[in-house]
């Protein structure tokens, strides 16, 4: 693959050129990326320099240089790299009781639910109940479960909207979920009139 073809795979995706992350471009970008190859600001697998030679030597030599650096890419962008879901920060409310809480947003879910110890925090008594089983990634289902429901007033930060919703209850919702403290990406979005909630650490814990 010659560098137009590598490139390729990138800008079409908005990615920056020096470190491979979306959400700013090169001259935005305080990554401290260094080539292996000519020493410039960018990953070698994008160096302009890595090229195929006709000499069949040269050839595997740069084989060996390109597969190097792909490595180091796998290795190295993985680890730095963050995927964000759609999160919001809004308020539970129950006779007098409140606690702010991160909301993940699924598109794809059928029901709304919290973690048990919500309701056991917000004191809340089930309304009803309900028994399912949960579709799962791969095909899987899981077994049938018993799930307590419960009506609860969520609430926006700012208290301007508010509306009483059905939630069944579920031991753990997910796993641990980051949340966004780039500083690039927040100023981009703060230009396009967007504001976030769920962002840094001045939020409620998760």
């Amino acid at each position: 693959m010659n560098y137009e073809d590598r490139k390729s795979q990138v800008m079409p995706k908005r990615c920056c050129p020096v470190c491979l992350k979306p959400g700013h471009m090169a001259k935005k970008c305080h990554s401290n990326v260094k080539c292996l190859i000519c020493e410039r600001r960018h990953y070698a697998l994008l160096c302009p320099d890595l090229r195929k030679d006709t000499n069949s030597y040269s050839k595997g030599k740069v084989a060996k240089e390109e597969q190097k650096s792909t490595e180091v890419l796998l290795t190295n962008i993985p680890s730095e790299r963050e995927i964000y879901l759609n999160i919001i920060t809004d308020r539970l409310r129950h006779k007098g009781k409140e606690l702010c809480v991160r909301a993940l947003m699924d598109d794809g879910s059928h029901r709304s639910c919290m973690e048990k110890s919500l309701a056991a925090e917000l004191n809340l008594s089930p309304s009803g109940k309900e028994i399912l089983s949960q579709g799962l990634f791969g095909g899987g289902i899981s077994p049938a479960a018993e799930h307590g429901r419960f009506t609860v007033t969520v609430e926006s930060l700012d208290r301007k909207y508010s509306t009483s919703v059905s939630l069944l209850n579920q031991p753990k919702i997910c796993s641990t979920l980051p949340r966004i403290r780039d500083e690039n990406l927040l100023a981009e979005l703060a230009s396009r009139g967007i504001k976030l909630t769920d962002v840094g650490r001045d939020t409620p814990p998760t």
